[in-house]
């Protein structure tokens, strides 16, 4: 037995019934049908919202009742993209009332259909009309990536009567505006901004009488890049060659803190420190190296900033110390 539910006009939804069952004996010697009722709430949700929109309907309810047998009660939770609910059932033949009622995730009863119909025969048919209860949230899409721009929330009332929603921001987050009042079938952008640090996300609430959810607000992507100064450029031995002493500047030009390994190469020069200290630099901030070095002969000297994070290119080169007319290109 598959119940589809189409949406009608003034929120009400209209269902249709179909059995393929089979036929076996109850205890009392009547008939009964094994069938299966599927109610696909994916319906409710207003046209054109997109992006995986969330509704704070949790539970559907169906009640069958015959007329000379044991009431059934089933439940079935509902998935927050609002998927369809499938219930497995045995009716027995003759008259027989079905009742739904799709719940909120605080109870609330947002709406409900009954019907009666006589089983008699394979293929019988039960029409229901599911109407609304209440105001009923629905927000889309379900997660947002910030951008350098704000983005947008979709809040609307998909129930009936005048919806109050509130939104509670966190992570650092703002929001305009933080609350409304929304008729049937009504909708507000809610503009989102700020927000967590890059490549990470917090949760938002939104909160109404009827019921709450939550939707994901994910920081802008981490972006790791490093310069160098002075970039290609150099300094002459000091007279007579010997140990020196070069300085050159890291500068953190992505938007998130990282660690850099400094090292050196060298060519007929020496390094008085093979392996600098990692060198830690917060986002658009800077730090000095300086590199002790023996410059034997002529040659040249390569210092190099890497950081071990995707997406910073691996190593960054500065030809620092140029000796005689031989410079590294």
């Amino acid at each position: 037995m598959t119940l589809t539910l189409t949406r009608l006009p003034r929120l009400a939804m209209a269902a249709s019934v179909l059995t393929a069952a089979c036929e076996t004996a109850a205890p009392n010697g009547r008939d009964v049908r094994h069938s299966q009722v599927v109610i696909d709430l994916r319906q409710l949700a207003l046209a054109g919202q997109q992006g995986g929109p969330i509704t704070i309907i949790e539970t559907v309810t169906l009640t069958i009742t015959p007329a000379n047998g044991t009431e059934q009660q089933l439940s079935r939770a509902v998935s927050s993209a609002a998927s369809p609910v499938t219930f497995d059932v045995t009716v027995e033949t003759g008259i027989a009332s079905f009742a739904a009622t799709v719940l909120s995730n605080n109870g609330t009863a947002l709406y409900s259909a009954e019907a009666d119909a006589d089983i008699q025969e394979d293929g019988f048919s039960v029409a229901l009309q599911l109407a609304a209860l209440s105001p009923v949230l629905m927000v889309s899409p379900d997660s947002l990536q910030l951008g350098t721009e704000g983005v947008h929330f979709t809040v609307t009332n998909i129930g009936l009567d005048s919806l109050a929603w509130e939104l509670v921001p966190d992570g650092g987050l703002e929001v305009s505006p933080s609350s409304g009042q929304l008729g049937a079938d009504s909708s507000q952008d809610v503009l989102v901004f700020g927000g967590p640090p890059p490549g990470e996300a917090v949760l938002v609430r939104f909160l109404s009488p009827e019921g709450e959810l939550e939707a994901k607000v994910q920081g802008v992507p981490q972006v790791f890049a490093v310069a160098v100064t002075p970039d290609g450029a150099g300094a002459q031995r000091p007279e007579g060659g010997g140990i020196d002493t070069v300085n050159f500047i890291v500068r953190n030009i992505g938007n998130v803190t990282d660690t850099y390994s400094i090292t050196c190469s060298a060519d007929n020069f020496t390094c008085t420190e093979p392996s600098l200290p990692p060198v830690q630099v917060d986002a658009g901030d800077s730090a000095q190296v300086a590199a002790g070095y023996n410059a034997d002969a002529d040659g040249t000297l390569v210092l190099r900033a890497a950081s071990p994070n995707a997406g910073d290119d691996g190593s960054y080169v500065i030809t620092c110390c140029l000796v005689g007319l031989h410079r590294e290109e």
